[in-house]
């Protein structure tokens, strides 16, 4: 969004990017990746803050362009996230609190006076492809069942915490993908007793499916299609066991957002059938 030939003054949007986003309507606006499990509170918050945008310029975006506002938290162990469980405190109170809390303290030192009374919905995500481990800047991952735990005991916390809206704000699991997961929600989730609200799902379908230069047009796109509903089918059995899993151990289906995803290789994007083919598979998750 930062285009520094298009900024409104004293505004942390380009005007150019804005008008991209408005123009598309998105329904949200992710704070997320990899990157984002290493970044703590105090660093994306604040006057001063080292970070370009800080999470409340991320809702005030989000409020503009009426979406949803999602954020990944940091989950690294050198976080203050992860190093003093009531950071998590803070930040909600950041998002949602009054002024006399410390975390709305420190948003209304940005100029925020109220942000939740103008927004659409919150998903706070508890990391991003936690199951990476260190490699993911997310330590915990080598050890879901910890990670579950974890992910409760800062769930109760937030919910907690005054300025909480239940009916505003959504925490989740961060999962796999369906049919590749090897067991990780179940570990994950054995525990759970309605803490946590979503589980967040890896979206990919493949991400090396492409033309073959070497195969006539017609049939090289035929098989790209072909493969790709292939695919398709496999995750949905991944996710269907998932579903058996899910409510053997938690007795309730939790909804389910996909944060990311990709069918293809760069070299090959726009065809219909390519966003037909992603749009059943992103539909079939719970809401």
């Amino acid at each position: 969004l930062i285009v520094k030939d298009f900024y409104t003054p004293g505004s942390p949007f380009s005007t150019k990017g804005m008008d991209i986003l408005k123009e598309f309507k998105p329904a949200s606006v992710r704070w997320g990746g990899i990157g984002a499990n290493s970044e703590s509170f105090k660093y994306d918050s604040g006057i001063g803050s080292e970070a370009s945008l800080s999470y409340a310029n991320w809702m005030d975006m989000a409020n503009q362009l009426k979406a949803k506002a999602f954020f990944s938290t940091g989950i690294a162990n050198k976080t203050d996230f992860k190093t003093n469980p009531q950071t998590f405190k803070t930040f909600i109170e950041y998002l949602a609190g009054d002024a006399s809390t410390p975390g709305g303290t420190i948003r209304t030192s940005e100029g925020y006076n109220d942000l939740m009374s103008k927004s659409k919905g919150v998903l706070i995500e508890l990391g991003n492809e936690v199951w990476g481990g260190a490699t993911h800047l997310a330590e915990i991952g080598a050890d879901y069942a910890a990670y579950g735990v974890w992910a409760r005991s800062v769930a109760n916390i937030m919910k907690a915490t005054q300025g909480y809206d239940k009916n505003k704000m959504l925490i989740s699991y961060s999962g796999r993908a369906p049919g590749s997961n090897y067991g990780l929600h179940k570990s994950m989730m054995t525990g759970d007793t309605g803490e946590v609200d979503v589980l967040s799902m890896s979206g990919y379908m493949g991400g090396n499916l492409n033309l073959d230069p070497n195969i006539p047009l017609g049939s090289s796109q035929l098989d790209y299609h072909k493969n790709s509903i292939t695919v398709m089918q496999n995750n949905f059995g991944g996710l269907a066991n998932d579903w058996r899993e899910i409510l053997s151990i938690t007795g309730r289906l939790l909804p389910m957002y996909m944060y990311e995803g990709n069918m293809t290789q760069d070299s090959y994007y726009g065809r219909l059938g390519q966003a037909v083919t992603f749009a059943d598979y992103y539909s079939s998750m719970p809401l």
